[in-house]
């Protein structure tokens, strides 16, 4: 006796697709890498200040007020986006700051507290023999040094023109400012591209603000 045996395959088929059909489906797990991306600065601003501790003589109100103006356009400049700053301060005339304005190199500031740390030693002192402003700007073209791209030069003296031009050996200086205090107009000190902005004594933000635009607006244009 034969006995046959029939396997009903297409039976067998719809039902192994129907087990697929309800299978629980397992949801796609999405891994995500934490961004890294920084912003860094785009431009570099090495700068140094030059104040001026001589042409307003023993008025230390007058010094005081000078050294609230570099305090405030520091301040500022510090708050620039995308700008990595370094500032440095010498200052001339009758005050025990270094004469040697290089060895200010060593000690730039790279925030405003720093920053106000060395102006408050920008104090005035009775020396018997100050550096005058014709000798600060030859000091000043005489220095050798590769680090600095600014040089923000003030000064209160009324009549520059027999003084010489600031013209500072390193070329990569290419921002020059020269500040008049008390409305000043140094004027012919200054070398061709380079910019003068006088101030009142009695100064507001706004003269504030024209001081850090002639800094910064020649960051701009490179």
């Amino acid at each position: 006796m034969i006995t046959i045996i029939v396997i009903d395959i297409l039976s067998y088929e719809q039902k192994e697709e129907e087990a697929i059909r309800f299978l629980p489906t397992v949801p796609t797990v999405k891994t995500t890498t934490p961004s890294t991306t920084t912003t860094s600065p785009t431009r570099r601003l090495s700068c140094i200040f030059v104040g001026d501790v001589y042409n307003y003589d023993n008025d230390i109100s007058a010094y005081d007020k000078e050294k609230e103006l570099l305090s405030q356009v520091s301040r500022k400049i510090f708050a620039v986006p995308k700008l990595y700053t370094q500032l440095a301060l010498w200052a001339y005339g009758y005050t025990n700051y270094p004469t040697n304005i290089l060895s200010t190199l060593n000690n730039t500031a790279k925030n405003q507290t720093e920053f106000d740390d060395l102006i408050q030693k920008m104090g005035y002192a009775s020396i018997a023999e100050p550096i005058s402003t014709r000798k600060a700007i030859e000091i000043i073209n005489e220095m050798v040094e590769i680090q600095l791209n600014c040089l923000v030069f003030l000064t209160a003296q009324k009549a520059t023109d027999l003084l010489p031009i600031i013209d500072p050996i390193n070329k990569a200086i290419e921002t020059i400012v020269a500040v008049g205090l008390s409305e000043t107009q140094p004027t012919s000190i200054v070398p061709v591209g380079g910019k003068v902005v006088s101030v009142p004594y009695e100064f507001h933000d706004a003269h504030v603000g024209k001081i850090v635009e002639a800094i910064t607006e020649s960051l701009r244009e490179r």
